[in-house]
């Protein structure tokens, strides 16, 4: 039983849900560039290795925000906060996840792919979580690059440059995380406030994030006609995307019609669509490069 806890413990704090997501992008990002020509086995030891590297950087996420998290009612019973783990151990398992990550990808991988991988780790982990995350209202606009880099690591370990679909790719996931993790300060913004975090909406307030919010899910739409536009996906991609994200813009839109009561309410259904909406295209991009 205490076995079975301990296990638990050390799967929390690699933030499981966040590595499905990125192996999701991964792969999306990956099947783009190789069409119907799939390495199944590189495939497989690139998600080995990049969901070690995720993982170790995610514990590292915890072990620097600990401070922060028992503070906030929504990390509070995190595994760091709580001491089910001490710190020591804790950094052991990033150092030895982050090694056999990147020990893998110098074996099966280019190096262009290696330094997107490095690139990612450093940003996340040192300029963002550090640095700007305490001290930035644009940390967000920081952080999104290195949230972007899995699809194009999948993409680059197939075609071994980056080209203009890789840029797009870049763009379409970068550009999605500010209004992802915009109404997430939105709608913990008295934590955020308490514990002295800049994030947009408290710095500059509610509606001037809408603003932004709307701008930045306008140029994803954008973004994710190009991958059509320049014949990367079908046309049947498109329609069934840009009308889901059509529907993103429209309830995005709504918050400019609601009382500041309703902001809250407003905030999770924006969350889960945000969610939903890269999810849609992940899937869409897999299953228009196999068909």
């Amino acid at each position: 039983m205490q076995i079975t806890i301990m296990i638990k413990h050390y799967l929390q704090i690699t933030k499981p849900k966040i590595i499905l997501g990125n192996i999701v992008s991964i792969t999306s990002g990956f099947f783009l560039a190789a069409q119907k020509n799939i390495n199944y086995s590189l495939l497989i030891l690139l998600l080995i290795a990049m969901s070690a590297i995720i993982a170790s950087s995610c514990i590292l996420n915890n072990i620097i925000d600990r401070d922060i998290d028992k503070n906030m009612q929504r990390t509070a019973t995190r595994v760091l906060v709580t001491k089910c783990i001490t710190l020591k151990r804790s950094f052991i398992f990033a150092i030895i996840l982050s090694t056999l990550g990147f020990s893998i990808l110098i074996t099966i991988v280019n190096r262009l792919t290696i330094i997107l991988a490095i690139l990612g780790f450093f940003i996340y982990v040192i300029i963002y979580s550090m640095y700007l995350k305490r001290t930035s209202t644009y940390s967000t606009l920081i952080g999104s690059i290195s949230g972007a880099i899995p699809p194009v690591i999948g993409y680059c370990t197939v075609s071994n440059h980056f080209d203009l679909a890789a840029s797009i790719l870049y763009t379409i996931f970068s550009v999605w995380q500010i209004p992802h993790f915009y109404t997430i300060a939105i709608l913990y913004f008295k934590e955020y406030q308490n514990v002295s975090i800049p994030a947009f909406p408290i710095k500059y307030g509610i509606m001037l994030t809408k603003h932004h919010i709307i701008l930045h899910i306008i140029i994803f739409i954008l973004s994710t006609f190009l991958l059509t536009l320049m014949n990367f996906t079908s046309y049947k991609f498109l329609f069934i995307v840009e009308t889901i994200n059509s529907y993103w813009l429209f309830i995005a839109l709504q918050g400019y019609f609601i009382t500041k009561k309703e902001n809250i309410k407003w905030a999770k259904k924006m969350f889960s669509l945000s969610v939903f909406v890269i999810t849609s295209l992940n899937i869409m991009i897999l299953i228009d490069s196999i068909l």
